[in-house]
């Protein structure tokens, strides 16, 4: 055993001064043991799911946080957490569940407005965003500050309430973690205005939402409107008794094992494997002062440095 280790790792007269392991047959099993692990997980993944999950830390509490910071950091009002908001996200991310299906709109025709309107909330704005695969709070908030729709739905001042899920399940034969994220401006909002303000603003038309919205991917969403008469609403109003969700509600998934993160560490280790031997290599070969007509160190371990940067910058999860 040490001599085939002795072998493998370390270049004399018997591996031609190689390391062995550093022979192009041994690089070309190892490409084709990381190809057969990658096939053997994906199918594992989507025959057993239940097996291969994907680990996730995702807090409603945290996600909330992170959106208000954000917020709060442009000069802007946080967002109150509002339980039926939560519960329409919630319905949102099982219905994608149960129609195996990655979009605002569902493939029946579905938009995201319905499941607002599902649970009692009256808008006058509203708006969404996804995630899926994420592995922590941070890194969910962070993609949607990253992109431009979603920003423009966290930053935006026409919202007041946002209502958060995050839920697991099976999708396209994978186990993983949805996240939506529900933003809401209550029509009934302007209800509330006491009388005398809006005698003293009679001149400003009061206007509430009346038609269907047509809808923009990500996009904050704006009800067409016209101007009409409200009435005071009523104290007992049941579509403002908020009782659904609270806000405390947090996912913590069952500890498992996520395909992306297991083969970015096997690719990881196996790459670092093969720069440790490089840089032993290259350092025994000039510290014995050998002459050795092939490998080109320097330029081997550079490839695979740059191998394992690319790895490691690869990012889970995926928004709309």
């Amino acid at each position: 055993m040490r001599k085939h280790l002795h072998n493998l790792f370390i270049p004399h007269h018997g591996n031609n001064h190689k390391a062995k392991i550093l022979h192009h047959d041994s690089l070309s099993k190892l490409v084709l043991l990381l190809l057969f692990f990658q096939v053997f997980i994906t199918v594992v993944a989507r025959v057993k799911p239940g097996v291969l999950g994907y680990a996730s830390n995702i807090s409603v509490d945290q996600i909330l946080s992170l959106t208000n910071a954000n917020r709060q950091s442009d000069g802007l009002s946080t967002l109150s957490f509002n339980p039926t908001l939560a519960q329409s996200a919630k319905e949102k991310a099982q219905d994608m569940f149960a129609k195996n299906y990655w979009a605002h709109n569902a493939p029946d025709g579905t938009t995201p407005w319905y499941f607002f309107k599902n649970v009692g909330y009256n808008y006058l704005y509203a708006g969404e965003n996804l995630a899926r695969d994420f592995g922590d709070s941070d890194s969910v908030v962070k993609a949607w500050m990253e992109s431009p729709t979603h920003r423009e739905n966290i930053m935006s001042g026409r919202y007041a309430e946002i209502g958060i899920a995050v839920v697991n399940g099976i999708l396209n034969g994978q186990e993983t973690t949805l996240v939506v994220q529900h933003f809401g401006k209550p029509s009934a909002v302007a209800a509330t205005i006491p009388a005398q303000a809006a005698i003293s603003n009679s001149n400003r038309p009061i206007v509430t939402a009346t038609k269907e919205p047509l809808v923009a991917l990500a996009q904050p969403e704006l009800q067409s409107v016209e101007m009409v008469e409200i009435n005071p609403a009523s104290p007992n109003n049941n579509k403002l008794n908020y009782t659904l969700v609270q806000e405390s509600q947090s996912l913590v998934a069952t500890p498992t094992i996520s395909p992306l993160d297991l083969t970015k560490s096997l690719n990881i280790a196996m790459s670092g494997l093969v720069i440790i031997v490089l840089v032993l290599d290259g350092w025994l070969i000039y510290s014995r002062k050998t002459v050795r007509r092939s490998g080109k160190n320097f330029i081997h371990l550079s490839l695979f440095a740059l191998v394992v940067i690319i790895i490691v910058l690869t990012k889970s999860g995926k928004i709309i």
